[in-house]
């Protein structure tokens, strides 16, 4: 009865570790099937675009922007938005991707006329403003998005990221940590996180958000020996890392 609960659990524990760990490898496919997800959508071919980001989530289970567009092509489905918001979000993506920040604004502001209390319009309107360095406004966008998704962590993130950009570290870090408390598989949140708390000379912290970034995800390994706080985190521990 030991042998077969062993030969029976052990393949399945394998695989469930194997799916929570991605690669390298994982993550890039996963960033393509999301751009080729936006390509299409900006075509307005939505069924190709749901089943590209679909799979974008099936090779990297974090990747929020796939997460993101999931969540539009859900509200599609269910009639809860138009058809143009849609279209517009993901031009606007495609847009930001392109560098074109002029054209994206004006496709997101299409798509806020059209439904003007749908949460992801703000999260891409606020990604927009950064672009365009107009951070009073990208802080108000974020803060709408979460009013209207208080449970949808990557807002949290994204607003996380521009208090950290403009150094208001402890807000940042309270940010993150609410992401964290919604999404604890969180890689990249963990690694932001870290980055506020190095800014901070908390360096017994951000080591341990290193660390776990690190553990979800351990391709993050070169972005963790590439980075300059991060650097100094580990060095002032008198922590050499491999």
């Amino acid at each position: 009865m030991i042998y077969y609960l062993l030969i029976v659990l052990i393949p399945a524990t394998v695989g469930i570790c194997q799916e929570r760990i991605a690669t390298a490898r994982d993550i890039d496919f996963s960033v393509i099937y999301n751009l080729e997800g936006l390509e299409e959508g900006a075509e307005g071919n939505f069924t190709n675009a749901c089943d590209k980001f679909e799979k974008a989530i099936k090779s990297y289970a974090q990747n929020q922007d796939a997460i993101l567009n999931s969540k539009i092509c859900h509200d599609l489905n269910l009639k809860t938005i138009h058809r143009e918001t849609a279209l517009y979000i993901w031009q606007c993506a495609l847009s930001l991707k392109k560098s074109k920040f002029d054209i994206a604004l004006n496709l997101i502001y299409q798509a806020l006329f059209s439904n003007p209390d749908y949460f992801p319009v703000y999260i891409y309107l606020g990604k927009t403003h950064i672009n365009l360095n107009n951070y009073d406004s990208a802080r108000n966008n974020f803060k709408q998005a979460i009013q209207l998704a208080p449970d949808f962590a990557w807002a949290y993130y994204e607003y996380g990221k521009l208090l950290s950009s403009l150094s208001e570290y402890d807000l940042a870090i309270a940010n993150f940590s609410h992401a964290l408390e919604l999404e604890p598989d969180f890689a990249l949140c963990y690694f932001e996180r870290g980055y506020a708390y190095s800014s901070k000379k908390e360096y017994d912290q951000a080591i341990a958000d290193y660390e776990r970034a690190m553990r979800h995800t351990p391709s993050l390994k070169r972005r963790l020996n590439e980075g300059l706080k991060i650097y100094e985190a580990y060095n002032n521990r008198g922590i050499t890392r491999s």
